[in-house]
């Protein structure tokens, strides 16, 4: 027992000593290890500060690190900015970055490259990023080059931002002519600042009278303002003193909007103050004078006198459409005498209200007066200056009307017509909006000849643009030669890799997320028009709900609130009384304000004419719209720069409430399931129960909306170059 004592003391002692042993030998191992890594780490410092030191001036290393990453070659150009190669550095690192090219542009802005560097990042970043620019340029006050070179790059395109962040700069001695661009460009936000906030300044006077001389009618729009009141009052000139005359006597807000536009007729004592009321009076004089005035040179008050010629034309073709039951005789008989000018007007500026029988009447009335005229359709639009030539060419295109047009001149004309629709847009001052009328055009063009001219220019102008480095030329034309698809007739290969390089955004779906706010809750607001189409409209979208199982309606005055009443999901949807088209959409906003919720829906609800109105209270919340015949680019762009992620239901013209009512209940009723909203299969159950209505074949469901998809396409494109 002894022995056996002995040898298991003996094997723990063998243990423990093993043990030990192991256990220094670990250590020992594990602080070689140590040791090791420890001398590894520390040569690795030692590499990465040799390695500093010596490339800190190095160029090759800065070049490389250059396109690798421009932030960290901007942001350390305070470094190496003495290197004679340092101006080849910062601009490689600027073309990459161009934002942090402005944002550390005080590094080395004392350089003699540095204007040709800030000019040129300017250039890109503020186009893309207005909002960035303009706050970097607020932190320049004291560089004025450097801000103005950062406030007019953000100008073109975007002079409402440059309007907003005017108090960094209104002290500069550059602010007024820049104010004097924005304002031309965007004189609803330029009034609405200047009056707001800069009253007193003393450029203020000057860029007023300058709104009036171009824009009366909005001028007009703004005199509730007693400080407006008062610069007006001031001037000396003639035409603010004749304007004040128009807009202080005692005659109804609309005889007095269109005066505005016979301004320059009054002052230059053309007709009296009273024979302009006289000619207002009558729709038909009032066209005919402003035809007329249209194309005079250094015309006072243009804008007004196309805003006004764009209402009377969509007023008159929408009482050619009423008229639709009627004998052609009578339904045309405004128009039985009208000249060329004034039929081909009537269809351009007419365009969002026009039916196909309409436009086919005014169209075949157009032909027999070229020929009465003895011009052909080519001398016709040269005599008008082309004259939203792209819009009629795409009227006539998605009307079926091209080739009977194209038919009254000669072979070698309508290729050089078809050849002047695609070219040289990108040096349009509304080259976007050009763009997208080609783009509504295209997607309805069959006839391959007229495919293959169109084609044919748009590849030379593709290789134009890219020669002269155009990158927004590029990005049009590339996207439009995209477009064409499995339409190609001239070098498949080459449409095919457009197409694949200049995609169009996929807007197949909308996703219940963004229909809803986290209490489960959906806001819409409609916006209803004091007119006999607003008050009918307004009446049959109540029968929709009125004494309907799932919703209950309560009568708020100026406007009613219709609530869904099931368990679930909730949609709220707010709606003026025709009658209350002003103060309605104000108390709603309250409502909503004290809330603290926006509507994601909005709905247009009336003529074209009135959607500016609708436009305008669109918050950037929005995810749906639906505007009816919402026209061209100018308002599609405008919805975009007011909710940049909306979705958007359109027509193609004048919409009906025999399909509008249903559509949008449809539409609430999906949204109440909770699901995302996939747009085919949506369309597709909406076609089946609305496709017997010949009106439906109009509407543009948000994934089609050709427009909105090239917007969005384009501005994409822009920012990842």
């Amino acid at each position: 027992m002894k022995k056996i004592a002995r040898y298991v003391a003996l094997v723990l002692i063998l243990i423990f000593v093993l043990s030990s042993l192991t256990v220094v030998f670990l250590t020992g191992i594990q602080t070689k290890i140590n040791i090791e890594k420890e001398a590894e780490v520390k040569k690795e410092v030692e590499t990465v500060q040799i390695a500093r030191e010596k490339n800190h001036l190095d160029e090759e290393y800065y070049m490389n690190l250059a396109v690798i990453n421009p932030f960290l070659v901007l942001s350390s150009s305070d470094d190496y900015r003495d290197q004679p190669w340092a101006q080849e550095v910062i601009e490689t690192a600027a073309e990459g970055y161009p934002l942090a090219a402005l944002r550390y542009a005080h590094y080395y802005m004392d350089k003699p490259y540095a204007k040709a560097i800030i000019e040129k990042a300017a250039k890109i970043a503020g186009k893309e990023f207005p909002f960035l620019v303009s706050e970097l340029g607020r932190d320049y006050s004291g560089q004025p080059w450097i801000q103005k070179i950062m406030v007019e790059s953000v100008l073109e395109e975007n002079p409402r931002v440059v309007l907003e962040f005017l108090r960094y700069f209104s002290h500069q001695p550059w602010a007024q002519k820049v104010i004097s661009i924005a304002a031309e460009k965007d004189y609803r936000a330029a009034l609405r600042c200047i009056i707001d906030r800069y009253d007193e300044e003393p450029w203020t006077q000057t860029i007023i009278e300058n709104i009036v001389e171009n824009h009366p009618l909005g001028v007009l729009f703004k005199m509730y303002s007693q400080e407006l009141r008062e610069i007006l009052h001031n001037s000396k000139k003639p035409i603010v003193k004749t304007f004040l005359v128009i807009a202080e006597s005692g005659y109804p807000f609309w005889i007095k909007g269109r005066v505005t536009a016979l301004l320059q007729e009054i002052l230059e004592k053309n007709m009296t103050f009273r024979e302009a009321v006289n000619v207002v009076k009558d729709d038909e004089r009032f066209f005919e004078t402003l035809l007329r005035l249209k194309d005079k040179p250094n015309l006072l008050g243009k804008a007004s006198i196309e805003e006004k010629l764009k209402d009377l034309s969509l007023y008159m073709v929408q009482k050619i459409n009423d008229l639709h039951d009627t004998p052609d005789t009578l339904r045309f008989w405004e128009v039985k005498d009208a000249n060329a000018q004034k039929l081909y007007t009537l269809m351009v500026y007419g365009e969002e209200e026009i039916f196909t029988s309409s436009f086919n009447g005014l169209f075949d009335r157009l032909l027999r007066t070229l020929k009465r005229e003895e011009i052909d359709g080519d001398q016709l639009l040269e005599k008008l200056g082309y004259n939203e030539f792209r819009v009629f060419i795409k009227l006539c295109t998605g009307f079926n009307r091209l080739n009977d047009f194209l038919n009254t001149m000669d072979k070698n004309s309508r290729k050089v017509l078809l050849e002047k629709f695609v070219k040289d847009i990108d040096k349009e001052k509304d080259s976007l909006g050009q763009a997208v009328v080609i783009a509504d055009t295209f997607s309805m063009v069959e006839d391959k000849e007229i495919l293959k001219v169109l084609q044919e220019t748009i590849k030379e102008e593709y290789e134009r643009a890219k020669l002269e480095e155009s990158r927004e030329g590029k990005i049009l034309y590339g996207l439009l030669a995209g477009m064409f698809g499995e339409k190609a007739v001239i070098n498949g290969a080459w449409i095919k890799e457009m197409a694949k390089k200049y995609q169009l955004p996929d807007l197949i779906k909308i996703t219940s997320k963004e229909l809803f706010n986290p209490d489960g809750l959906n806001v819409q607001q409609y916006f209803f028009y004091n007119d006999e189409d607003g008050r009918a409209s307004f009446r049959n979208f109540l029968s929709r709900y009125k004494g309907k199982s799932g919703w209950k309606i309560e009568d708020k005055g100026s406007f009613i609130l219709i609530q869904s009443t099931r368990d679930g999901k909730k949609i709220e949807i707010y709606a003026n009384r025709p009658e209350a088209d002003k103060t309605g959409p104000e108390e709603i906003a309250k409502i909503l304000e004290e809330k603290s919720v926006q509507p994601v829906v909005i709905v247009h609800r009336g003529h074209s004419y009135h959607v500016r109105k609708t436009i305008e209270r669109i918050p950037s919340s929005a995810r749906i719209v639906s505007l009816g015949s919402c026209g061209g680019y100018n308002k599609i762009s405008a919805v975009l720069e007011r909710a940049s992620e909306v979705h958007v239901i359109s027509t193609k013209a004048k919409g009906t409430m025999l399909v509008n009512d249903p559509l949008l209940k449809m539409l609430n009723e999906e949204i109440l399931t909770g699901k995302d909203i996939c747009w085919p299969e949506f369309w597709q159950k909406v076609e089946k129960r609305l496709g017997r209505i010949n009106d439906f074949k109009n509407y543009v469901p948000p994934h089609k909306n050709l427009g909105v998809l090239f917007l969005k396409a384009y501005r994409c494109l822009l920012e990842k170059n």
